[in-house]
């Protein structure tokens, strides 16, 4: 008996049946990583304990983890090594979730978080600590009332000039809510020039 007719490597679709080799014939199915052992009737899983090791779980580039003190892994948390990227399905947070580069030290953290559509990949929402911008995609942004802002000197900026929508008619105000001035102007900046907003 040859070696290569117990200790086969093949694709489980050419595994052949555990009947027709000889029992104890291992064979390590390459499209699964894992090697199984034929009691003579069927094929049974089989690991080397003296390596310590096991075949990695789940599909291709899945992430591994303890499984009920297994090796478990899943479809829904791979690492794309052509990318650099860690695709997770989903992801509950208990308190605090930082990302991006230590930079600095604890408490500086420099990189960017995207909130994409899961099929069309549209662009709902972009945060870059480095540029301490968050962006907001095209579709319009719900707040439920109210709205709290932190004071500043403008109450908006914008990033380009608003549009002018002067016309020809002549402008009253009868209906302030109180009699004489505005109590505060508060400013807008219309990508640089500052307006001014009356309140009472």
């Amino acid at each position: 008996m040859r070696l290569d007719e117990v200790i086969l490597r093949l694709p489980r679709a050419s595994q052949p049946a555990a009947a027709t080799v000889p029992p104890g014939t291992l064979c390590y199915i390459v499209d699964e990583q894992k090697t199984e052992r034929s009691t003579g009737s069927a094929w049974e899983t089989y690991s080397d304990a003296s390596s310590g090791a096991s075949a990695p779980a789940g599909p291709p580039n899945a992430v591994q983890f303890n499984n009920a003190g297994v090796v478990g892994g899943s479809a829904d948390m791979v690492f794309d090594t052509a990318s650099g990227q860690l695709q997770v399905k989903s992801v509950s947070v208990q308190a605090y979730l930082g990302f991006g580069t230590w930079e600095s030290g604890p408490g500086v953290v420099y990189g960017k978080l995207e909130v994409v559509h899961e099929s069309t990949y549209v662009q709902y929402l972009k945060a870059d600590t480095a540029a301490g911008t968050v962006t907001l995609g095209s579709n319009a942004v719900i707040v439920n009332a109210p709205l709290n802002l932190q004071g500043g000197t403008q109450l908006v900026t914008t990033q380009t000039a608003l549009t002018d929508g002067a016309g020809t008619e002549t402008a009253t105000l009868t209906n302030a809510p109180i009699s004489g001035n505005p109590t505060k102007w508060i400013g807008i900046d219309d990508a640089g020039t500052i307006r001014y907003l009356p309140v009472w």
